[in-house]
């Protein structure tokens, strides 16, 4: 009648050796590379020093009411000439003749309704006294906020700038909010207001002593002169230039009107580098460690096995009884 093996036990040989014998010397030296080693690489290896982490948030974006406008034209006597808006009164004043009185909508859209907006939508109308437009300069100043993991506030700044050759009715520009680092963010449970928009706007209106030291270029120029860690910018991904063409041919002929359309969206998955905390590198440390250690468990005893079963070094064999 055939035999079905139903199950099995391994029978245990254990080896044996006094104190002072060199089995034991090696048996204890195996050990101590077994778990000395996946430390040393852990601690020290180049792929195991953890000094940045990433992590992707969707921030809270704002407009916060401040703009600067600059279009340069020609009159009818063919002179050039500038047209001026923003919301500071310090900087209008500064240009009294150039100032012109446009009119401003600003929309924030929240689509799914979670607290953060998807994208602002900013509206500037400048009225016009048969003016050509030929070039078109925006700074808008915007609220930035991340709040999930690195909480900071800062401020935001989009620049939108276009030339032609030909002279425009509207200029539609759309893009992106980008948060650009130079250096990694610390991980804090308070909120850390970096760079205020406030701040910005105090600056403008104190080097505001004169109109060239106050037009966008000179702001422009300041903001990047300025070492910061961060910085959001604005990102142009598509642009449309319409031209002041009369009904009756190629005629160029005056608008009663200057559009400057902005659409600015938020990146929904933005990424912020920061420096781990403790916590985070000592738990990676040890995960690699394991690994580590499970592969220099499996081979040490592969090792001992063989100088052990080969007696390689003297040792007392003792065999357990099946009972």
């Amino acid at each position: 009648m055939t035999k079905v093996n139903l199950f099995s036990i391994p029978i245990c040989k254990k080896f044996s050796a006094s104190r002072f014998s060199m089995a034991n010397v090696i048996t204890i030296f195996g050990a101590a590379i077994t778990f000395g080693v996946p430390i040393i690489l852990a601690l020290s290896s180049q792929p195991f020093q953890i000094q940045l982490q990433i992590y992707h948030e969707q921030p809270e974006v704002h407009f916060s009411y401040n703009a600067i406008v600059n279009l340069e034209a020609e009159d009818t006597n063919g002179r050039q000439i500038e047209l001026f808006y923003s919301n500071i009164q310090q900087l209008n004043e500064l240009r009294p003749n150039s100032f012109r009185a446009a009119s401003m909508r600003a929309l924030e859209v929240d689509n799914d309704h979670d607290g953060l907006n998807e994208r602002l939508e900013l509206i500037f109308e400048f009225p016009l006294e048969e003016e050509l437009v030929f070039n078109a300069q925006a700074v808008v100043f915007l609220h930035y906020k991340l709040n999930s993991y690195i909480k900071i506030h800062t401020d935001g700044l989009a620049y939108i700038q276009h030339s032609s050759g030909l002279p425009g009715s509207e200029y539609v520009s759309r893009g992106d909010i980008v948060l650009h680092q130079n250096k990694p963010m610390r991980v804090g449970d308070k909120v850390s207001e970096v760079y205020p928009v406030q701040q910005i706007m105090d600056d403008i209106r104190a080097s505001s002593v004169s109109s060239t030291e106050s037009d966008i270029s000179n702001i422009m120029r300041r903001r990047f002169a300025a070492s910061r860690n961060i910085m959001v910018d604005y990102t142009e991904r598509f642009s449309s230039w319409k031209r002041c063409i009369s009904c009756h041919g190629n005629v160029t002929m005056p608008s009663r009107t200057f559009i400057l359309s902005v659409t600015l969206d938020v990146p929904l998955l933005q990424q912020v580098i920061y420096v781990p905390t403790l916590h985070q590198v000592l738990l990676e440390i040890w995960i690699r460690y394991l690994a580590l250690l499970t592969i220099a468990i499996f081979l040490m005893r592969r090792i001992l096995c063989f100088i052990f079963s080969n007696q390689l070094l003297s040792s007392h064999v003792t065999v357990d009884k099946i009972s």
